[in-house]
């Protein structure tokens, strides 16, 4: 195995979808399914800054949608800036079915047109439209807002580590979370965990 592949903070093991969102006994994954499923206004939020775990959630809410119903036709499209506004008004026409699932990551990068176009196309066809956002908006209810404190960081650091699959695991944990490059990065990104786990890449490349 090459380092690269051995390096349990390579992308293949951070992005969303690899690790299951934790909610530390907050919520779990089963209700906040049903929380959204049963919206009566059929349009929920995520909330939370760059890098703390939406599109994570996401992926977990979606495997457990499917999970419950593998029938259930979804909908997924993370959008950009440049090309938020195009790929919705493109999906709109051509892949909403009635009665189908919505999921849109990034929401803010939509036009305002085209937000107005996506809630009467909730309304015509019964769609159920879940969308990721930095700040709550208008016309949709909260379903979750994520945050990273060090509690969170340090489980997913520990959760990362122990994917190397190496017998000096609990000392190598404490060597990154007492590493100045584990405070510098904890202290520069914040909330935003997915740019720690980054640079715990290159702190492991240094160190083994």
């Amino acid at each position: 195995m090459t380092k690269s592949r051995s390096n349990p903070f390579s992308s293949r093991f951070v992005q969303p979808g690899a690790i299951e969102y934790e909610f530390f006994g907050r919520c779990d994954i089963e209700s906040l399914a049903g929380r959204f499923l049963d919206l009566r206004s059929r349009r929920g939020m995520i909330v939370g800054p760059h890098g703390s775990g939406k599109s994570t959630l996401v992926e977990s809410l979606i495997k457990r949608i499917q999970l419950n119903d593998p029938d259930v036709p979804i909908v997924q499209q993370r959008l950009t800036r440049e090309r938020g506004s195009k790929r919705c008004q493109r999906v709109l026409s051509h892949q909403w079915k009635r009665e189908s699932i919505i999921i849109l990551d990034g929401f803010e990068q939509v036009s305002l047109w085209s937000q107005l176009r996506i809630h009467t196309a909730v309304l015509r066809k019964r769609i159920r439209l879940l969308v990721t956002v930095h700040k709550p908006i208008r016309m949709f209810d909260l379903l979750w807002k994520t945050k990273i404190d060090d509690h969170a960081a340090e489980w997913l650091a520990q959760r990362l580590l122990g994917l190397s699959d190496q017998p000096e695991f609990e000392i190598q944990l404490q060597s990154l979370l007492s590493s100045e490059a584990w405070s510098l990065s904890r202290s520069r990104h914040g909330q935003n965990i997915r740019e720690t786990l980054f640079d715990m890449y290159d702190w492991w490349r240094d160190n083994h």
